[in-house]
């Protein structure tokens, strides 16, 4: 699946560039996530819709705060996604239905990341949080830049992340 500038959303076969259908959306800057048998899209007028990959119909429609340019992500069965607001919300798969939603200092332009039980989501006020699955802090790290990337973590349990400024590391 694949957001374009176009205000679609494409849907293109794997093994042969087919493409299979697309679907019309006000706006798609983000990028889609399957989330079981639904495709996730954010748009820059803040709707996060969630489309049933097998009939195309739209299962529902959440409405965020600020433009969804970040990559929604899976966590069991809930969704997080940033918004320009500043705001990672997090809802429920199956209806959308906020669950609750956390305010960073900026905007979150980059997908969250799920590790262990705590979802990790960078922002432009330069912080990288670590939320609990009950939407509480349990720490927050602050960079030098802003983060504009989703953090990757390691097989050994290494965070990393990129930001806007260019960092050394020393020791």
């Amino acid at each position: 699946y694949l957001a374009g500038a176009d205000r679609r959303l494409h849907a293109v076969d794997r093994q042969t560039g087919t493409a299979l259908w697309t679907m019309d959306l006000d706006e798609v800057p983000g990028s889609p996530t399957v989330i079981g048998d639904a495709v996730v899209v954010g748009t820059s007028s803040g709707t996060v819709a969630a489309i049933e990959t097998a009939s195309r119909k739209v299962r529902w429609l959440y409405k965020a705060g600020g433009a969804v340019v970040a990559a929604p992500i899976g966590v069991g069965d809930l969704i997080a996604v940033g918004a320009s607001d500043g705001m990672l919300h997090v809802l429920r798969a199956q209806d959308g239905s906020k669950v609750w939603t956390y305010q960073t200092g900026a905007a979150i332009v980059a997908g969250a990341v799920a590790a262990g039980d705590l979802i990790l989501v960078g922002s432009r006020d330069k912080n990288l949080y670590a939320l609990t699955p009950a939407g509480a802090e349990e720490w927050r790290y602050t960079t030098a830049g802003f983060i504009q990337s989703s953090p990757a973590l390691g097989a050994d349990g290494t965070l990393y992340y990129a930001n806007s400024v260019v960092e050394r590391e020393t020791g």
